[in-house]
């Protein structure tokens, strides 16, 4: 059996909220064996645990991440919260999904299991590996974010989100080739990744917090505290 990972890194309407909301994993492919049957073939159970263990934005955990987007909210008028929080929450989630999934799967990424497939291999360690690294620097370069709240590394970060989208992009066009079943979930990395990118570029919070450090001003007019309800 050759099985690639199913894809499993904030304003979105509720529905894709929630499916954004639980954790970040960048384990952009997942388990492959190989059998001695001729045609491969993916078992549902499969699928299951390899989507548990892709690159995306999509692990199905919802009460967490219900949890993750009421949080937030609570949090809209700090400088780290709403949608900036939650794509923390997202990014060290993730990483640290990407983390144990690795770990535990290590085994399943050796040449030998690819012996009569070694163009795949090169594909799959291709896009594993720039996946796997443009994750670490996020982590590394938004950490140093929530200490210097500097607008050059916030500048940084954009560019390292990009370079995530395109190496989405690149693996879903291994995906169309290799693993046509990982396609419509692919898709869905995708997006979320844009949507991140779009939400860096765009939101008020960002540019408030990170280039002109005046959130505290800017937070009255962005999220006003509601007015008390007086009765005469």
């Amino acid at each position: 059996m050759l099985a690639r990972a199913i894809p499993v890194n904030s304003h979105a309407p509720p529905c894709l909220a929630v499916w954004l909301s639980s954790g970040k994993s960048h384990l952009p492919i997942g388990i492959a064996k190989l059998t001695i049957e001729a045609k491969p073939m993916v078992r549902p159970i499969s699928h299951l645990a390899l989507y548990l263990s892709s690159n995306n934005q999509f692990i199905p955990a919802f009460p967490v991440g219900i949890i993750a987007i009421v949080v937030c909210n609570i949090r809209k008028r700090g400088e780290i919260g709403g949608w900036l929080l939650f794509f923390y929450w997202q990014l060290y989630s993730g990483a640290i999904l990407t983390a144990f999934f690795f770990h535990r799967d290590f085994q399943t990424y050796v040449p030998e299991n690819f012996a009569s497939h070694l163009s795949t291999y090169h594909w799959l360690m291709a896009t594993s590996v720039s996946t796997i690294v443009i994750l670490a620097l996020q982590v590394a370069v938004s950490t140093l974010l929530v200490v210097v709240r500097n607008w050059d590394m916030l500048q940084l970060l954009r560019i390292l989100l990009v370079a995530q989208f395109v190496a989405f992009l690149g693996t879903l066009m291994v995906d169309v080739t290799y693993f046509p079943n990982s396609t419509p979930l692919r898709v869905g990395s995708l997006i979320s990744e844009g949507f991140w990118v779009a939400y860096f570029f765009m939101s008020d919070r960002v540019r408030h917090v990170f280039k002109f450090h005046d959130w505290d001003a800017a937070v009255e007019t962005i999220h006003p505290m509601p007015k008390e309800l007086s009765i005469y």
